[in-house]
């Protein structure tokens, strides 16, 4: 939706929970990785419970899963206004537009819920997310699931007390998610870092080339100076008298360093007060 709205989310924000009613997720889990109903109730569970726990009423918005196909412009357009992103009726009539009921396979009440056979906090929990939803679950059940019609026949019985009657495979399903969660808030974390690495870079760029600016004015100010045409002139005469490699070079070099050596042992002049004849007791320094 964010993509049709032309609106990016950011990477440490999470989206807004959606809630779909717990029948529905579980026929969709089992028709699509084999998953049995205990399991994927205990799924829904499970998630739900987390969101609720880390997540304050006044800070999320819930959306429910059916609004968006009964009414979805006004659901995409309550959304926005409390994530306080900008509207614009053209973006959202064209994301209202891909909302397709084909993609819909299975149609779940609260009635069937109730009715089927689940651990009441589940209920309790999935009609406090309508509230909060602001949705109004239907209680016809013309077009929507009995307790046992999305599942095959050898798929689990009703759950008669608990949706945790198969608590292995909830664990082990609940485990598999959470590792797909993890490793998607790591990649987050990872592209943000890169993202802020290639900003600190452009950064450091930028202030290197203020930095270097000076310097390399002041080496084509240096090239262009006298001093620098005779260095050059001096260095191209002792290639072609003394060429690398050759006895000359040798020569040149040896005389280099006695020069150099002569330079630093030579003794540093002394001064001697002297006294002028035409002024008696007037010293002159002399060197």
């Amino acid at each position: 939706m964010g993509q049709a709205l032309g609106v990016e989310r950011p990477a440490h924000q999470p989206g807004p929970p959606a809630v779909r009613n717990p029948l529905e997720v579980a026929a969709s889990l089992n028709r699509r990785n084999g998953t049995s109903r205990p399991a994927g109730i205990g799924l829904w569970n499970a998630y739900y419970e987390c969101i609720l726990d880390a997540t304050r009423a006044e800070d999320r918005i819930v959306t429910h899963y059916d609004a968006h196909f009964a009414s979805p412009g006004a659901e995409i357009r309550r959304l926005l206004t409390f994530l306080e992103l900008p509207l614009s009726d053209l973006a959202i009539d064209q994301c209202s537009k891909l909302v397709s009921t084909d993609l819909r396979h299975t149609h779940a009440t609260l009635d069937d819920l109730a009715s089927s056979g689940v651990d009441a906090s589940v209920v309790a929990r999935y009609r406090a997310l309508c509230d909060e939803a602001q949705w109004q679950d239907t209680p016809s059940r013309s077009t929507s699931m009995t307790a046992t019609s999305a599942f095959p026949a050898t798929s689990s019985p009703p759950i008669a007390s608990t949706v945790l009657a198969d608590e292995g495979a909830v664990a082990e399903v609940v485990d598999e998610h959470l590792d797909v969660a993890a490793l998607q808030t790591a990649l987050s974390v990872a592209e943000a870092k890169i993202r802020w690495l290639r900003d600190e870079n452009q950064t450091l760029t930028s202030r290197l080339r203020e930095l270097d600016d000076p310097w390399v004015q002041r080496w084509a100010e240096l090239e262009r100076s006298s001093s620098w045409r005779i260095a050059l002139k001096l260095r191209r005469a002792r290639q072609t008298l003394a060429p690398p490699g050759s006895r000359r070079e040798g020569l040149w070099e040896l005389a280099r360093r006695r020069v150099a050596a002569g330079r630093a042992s030579a003794p540093v002049p002394s001064v001697a007060p002297t006294v002028t004849p035409e002024a008696p007791g007037r010293t002159v320094s002399t060197i």
